[in-house]
């Protein structure tokens, strides 16, 4: 099973201090503001094991004021992407869209 990490709430995919303190140190990332951790922890590959592992672990202390991470299982076999309204997401499979 894959596992990925999503937020499931209106709001913002996003962590506490705590959390981007935590991720910015597993991850070797170094600290440069509050901003460009914002946006490190967006570029984050949302199945990256140090990440599902985080969320495993203390994942409601490294929800934000706009978010609940959790960690959502799915097969090994499906390419998936994530879809978001408002900032609530789901996985769905990967599948194409013209329009």
């Amino acid at each position: 099973m894959t596992k990925i990490v999503i937020n499931v709430c209106y709001g913002r995919f996003e962590f506490s201090e705590e959390g981007q303190d935590r991720l910015t140190k597993l991850k070797g990332f170094k600290d440069t503001g509050p901003s460009s951790i914002w946006l490190k922890c967006h570029d984050i590959k949302r199945d990256d094991p140090i990440l599902v592992k985080m969320i495993e672990e203390e994942g409601t202390d490294y929800n934000s004021h706009c978010s609940h991470l959790e960690v959502v299982e799915i097969p090994d076999d499906v390419e998936w992407v994530i879809e978001e309204y408002d900032g609530y997401e789901n996985i769905a499979e990967k599948h194409r869209t013209w329009g």
